[in-house]
């Protein structure tokens, strides 16, 4: 059995609410964790998933989340239906606000979110707001 063999790697409590989205960036340097709290926050995983930043702004529980292909631009979707995008790097994480022509030309890495003219027509017209389940009663478990 799988979880015979699996060990924690990293166990951390940053949040009070529940994690509802998680992503590894393509290039395996991030992860993006959003809660419920409005959050993400994001972890150096090559730095033993040290927090170096955290993603505000967005006025509801985050649904989804998706990295663009080089791992710089992070967005997510939230309960509010809005799309924030933030720029990410080691040393900064920001809120960008970039025009409709420049997201248009972003290549993401999994398109799994809800909203934006890449992803029309593909949800159904009520899954916008859909909650994903919890992840391990508010922890997040990492194993290797």
């Amino acid at each position: 059995m799988a979880s015979d063999i699996m060990k924690d790697h990293t166990v951390f409590h940053h949040r009070k609410e529940s994690i509802q989205a998680v992503m590894f960036s393509p290039n395996d340097e991030f992860l993006a964790v959003g809660s419920n709290d409005n959050f993400v926050d994001i972890y150096a995983v090559q730095n033993n998933f040290k927090l170096i930043g955290v993603c505000r702004g967005a006025s509801s529980f985050i649904t989804h989340l998706d990295w663009n292909s080089d791992s710089s631009i992070l967005q997510l979707n939230s309960g509010a239906r809005e799309r924030l995008f933030f720029s990410v790097s080691v040393t900064k994480i920001e809120r960008i606000v970039p025009k409709t022509a420049d997201i248009q030309d972003i290549l993401w890495h999994t398109c799994n979110t809800l909203l934006g003219e890449e992803v029309s027509g593909i949800w159904q017209k009520y899954q916008v707001s859909m909650v994903i389940s919890k992840l391990m009663d508010f922890k997040l478990f990492i194993f290797v």
